[in-house]
This record gives structure tokens, C-alpha cells and sequence, in this order.
């Protein structure tokens, strides 16, 4: 019997600007590239549909435009003529209109249609799929003039007969759709918008994909339909100190938990190093700009999962930790969202020595208030030689982060299937 010919390599070149590589604005203001930009999570949904041979390259750069892309300049290294005979992509997609649109780059849209066409003639001429991607709203009054350079996007994909992912309307149809964004207006604050900008991308690609397999497309996945919003210190957040060098780690605990949970649900990582719950509560600077009362609105999660307490125990009061949690889930309660506690990883270090007390506080507070506990303090300390899995005797290792993921997605499944009744 002939072996089974391997499944076709389908390469997918995300290109676009800062809302394509996948940068997030959080609620104290700084920005960071989020793990779960849409390039990422389409990627995810073309492969539980296809199969690993699917993959997506994510192209964005930061403040970029069409100009830019077609000339090699700012934060490109060669023009896109040159650099395209070593683009291995089947499919290109182009996510440009935001900052063409920023009347400070004096980018007519007579030009802007130019550069679009003149970048869709070379590409495809160079033997690529072209998909077009409507940019996402913003409110920055900075970018006034973007609803001229979406509708030049939809004037060339129909007469050039091109696939287009169409964003811009949908995303304005939500619910709050502002909140969408960080205080800039203009990049999302969280994961949420790159989910539902992926969902609707797989929706678009998923059948070109299929056809150059040479297979039938695939049944549309269930959509996005809640988040979690993770809350909590550094050993959520992702930290690790090794060696006196502080980093973070790529595999921290609500990063490893979206993986687990896929396409379907955000989860968020809203955590800060050194935070405590009161501080939280309370909206302390600098970890924080505003009250937990008044954040957790504008998230709107379904799941807020809490992991504090090593901080807390650190010199601490005992009564206002009790007193802070439950007015945490009381705060979480009154938003219909479902409160969920966490446990922290047990410290061998000696600046902790009440944190067995703080434990047992978070324990009876969970019984006391009806709240689901998800334990891993005891177990961890269950585990042998448990210590060797901190990188300073508090931050989780990528092992440890690992296990911990684990068990929050044992304890969270059965209140997901719960919401999705």
C-alpha cells in the first residue's frame, strides 16, 4: 500500500499594522504585544480544523502604512518587491487604513487606493492569495477621517473581486464597543477584540484554505461567547527571577489556560507584580488607575478569577484580607459575573511566614460566601521536591506555571459548560 501523501503546507502572512501584530493598551496606560493577537488565534482555528500543516505568520508592525510596506521604510527593511521572492505565504492578508488615515502622514485616499492596488498587483503577481482586512474602529479623533480609507478598502476588494474581512460595521454594531479600547482609543485594552477580529478572519479564510488542501471546508466553530479575567499578583502575572534577573515568562498561567480553552474563550491577564487585593480593591497607584468596582464594568468578563494572598501575607492584616475578599465578590457578584478564588503557590522564602493563615482565610471565605476554590497549595506542596519548581522561592517556574494552568482548567470547565447552557 502507497503511504499516505502528507497534508499540503499552507503558509498565511498576516500583514497590517500595530492592530495586526497584536499590541494591547492596559488600564494603567502602558502597551504590550499580546500572545493572543488575531494572527495567533486564527492560527488556532485554522489548525483545529486542518491540522498543524496550517500555520500564520504575523507581519504587523507598529504605525504602519501601505507607503511604508511598498517602500521599505520606517520599521521595514527592504521594499515589499524586494522582500516578497523569500515570502514563503499562499495567502497574504492586508490590515492597513488606521494610520493612512492619521492626517499626519498626509496620505490622500486617492494615494491610499494607489499604494493598496499597486501592493495587491505585485503580490499577486508574485503568485499569492490576497485577503483584505477592514481595520477595526477607533474614537481617537486623531483618525477622524478612517471611515473614507475603510470604504476605499471595500471599493477595491469589489472591483478586484478579492475576499474581504469586513470588521469595521460589525465591531461598531457591539454593545459598548468603546470598551472595547485602552484609554488611547485606538488599541484594544485586552484580548476580547483580537478574538472576535480572529473569528471573523477564519470565517473569510477557512475556505481558500480548504481549497488549496484540496478538501471541503470546514464546519464553522462555535463563537467566542465569554471571558475570564484573570486578577491577581507576579506568580499570575508571569514573573520569574532567576539568577537576580526578573522576566517574564510566555507560559504564565492565563496564557497556558487560553491554549487549553481555545478560540471560544478570552482569557484575560490583568494581574500586577507586587499587587495586593487591597490595592486592587481599591485602585492603588501604581499598579493600578482606578478602583476594581469601576474597572470590572468595562471588561464585562462572565468568570473573574482571583489569585492574590502571597503579597497580602507579607506583613498584612488578617481581618482586612477577610474583609477584602468578600467584598471582591461582592463587587463581582453585582457585575452578573461569576466569582471564582484561587489559592496561591506555596513560598520558601522567609518574608511569607503567615501565609499558611492567608490560605486558611481564602479557604473559609469560599465556603462562607458559596465560591468555587480552586486548591493548589496544599497539592503543590504535596508534589516531591516542590521548592526546585520556583526560580527564587516564590515565582513559578514554566513547570510549575504549567501544573497550575492545569488545575484552574479542571475547576473552570464545569462553569463554562454551566454558561454555555
Amino acid at each position: 500500500m502507497a503511504p499516505a501523501a502528507a497534508a499540503k503546507s499552507i503558509v498565511i502572512d498576516a500583514e497590517g499594522d500595530s492592530t495586526m501584530r497584536g499590541t494591547v493598551q492596559h488600564a494603567d496606560g502602558t502597551y504590550e504585544y499580546t500572545a493572543n493577537s488575531s494572527p495567533a488565534n486564527l492560527q488556532l482555528l485554522l489548525q483545529k480544523a486542518n491540522g498543524t500543516s496550517v500555520t500564520v505568520v504575523n507581519s504587523g508592525v507598529g504605525g504602519s502604512t501601505v507607503a511604508n510596506v511598498l517602500n521599505g521604510v520606517a520599521r521595514y527593511t527592504k521594499p515589499w518587491k524586494d522582500a516578497l521572492p523569500t515570502n514563503s505565504a499562499s495567502i497574504v492578508i492586508a490590515n492597513w487604513a488606521i494610520n493612512d488615515s492619521n492626517p499626519i502622514v498626509n496620505e490622500s485616499t486617492t494615494v491610499f487606493e494607489n499604494d493598496l492596488i499597486y501592493w495587491i498587483q505585485i503580490t499577486q503577481a508574485a503568485g499569492k492569495a490576497i485577503v483584505l482586512e477592514e481595520p477595526q474602529p477607533v474614537c481617537n479623533a486623531s483618525f477622524a477621517a478612517l471611515p473614507q480609507y475603510v470604504a476605499i478598502v471595500n471599493k477595491v476588494a469589489t472591483q478586484l473581486n478579492l475576499p474581504l474581512v469586513k470588521q469595521y460595521d460589525y465591531i461598531q454594531s457591539l454593545a459598548d464597543w468603546q470598551s472595547y479600547l485602552g484609554s488611547d482609543c485606538t488599541h484594544p485594552a485586552d484580548d476580547r477584540l483580537y478574538q472576535i477580529k480572529a473569528q471573523r478572519e477564519y470565517d473569510v479564510i477557512e475556505p481558500l484554505v480548504a481549497k488549496m488542501m484540496g478538501v471541503q471546508p470546514a464546519p464553522r466553530p462555535a463563537p467566542l461567547i465569554f471571558s475570564i479575567d484573570a486578577e491577581g499578583d507576579s506568580t499570575f502575572y508571569g514573573t520569574q527571577i532567576i539568577n537576580g534577573v526578573t522576566s517574564r515568562t510566555q507560559n504564565n498561567t492565563p496564557a497556558l489556560l487560553q491554549k487549553l480553552f481555545g478560540s471560544r474563550v478570552a482569557v484575560l491577564n490583568n494581574a500586577k507584580g507586587g499587587a495586593t487585593l487591597t490595592q486592587s480593591i481599591n485602585g492603588t497607584a501604581p499598579r493600578y488607575s482606578v478602583p476594581f468596582a469601576s474597572r470590572l464594568p468595562t471588561i464585562s468578563p462572565s468568570i473573574v478569577l482571583s489569585n492574590f494572598g502571597i503579597n497580602d501575607a507579607e506583613g498584612g492584616d488578617e481581618d482586612s484580607y477577610r474583609n477584602g475578599l468578600r467584598s471582591w465578590i461582592s463587587t463581582v457578584r453585582t457585575t452578573g459575573a461569576i466569582p471564582v478564588l484561587e489559592e496561591p503557590n506555596p513560598v520558601c522564602d522567609a518574608t511569607h511566614p503567615k501565609l499558611d493563615t492567608f490560605v486558611g482565610i481564602l479557604r473559609s471565605v469560599a465556603t462562607e460566601q458559596n465560591v468555587v476554590l480552586i486548591a493548589q497549595y496544599d497539592y503543590i506542596k504535596s508534589l516531591p521536591n516542590w521548592h526546585s519548581m520556583l526560580t527564587d522561592c516564590v515565582h513559578p517556574s514554566d513547570v510549575l506555571y504549567q501544573i497550575k494552568a492545569q488545575r484552574e482548567y479542571t475547576a473552570l470547565t464545569p462553569l463554562i459548560a454551566t454558561l454555555q447552557k
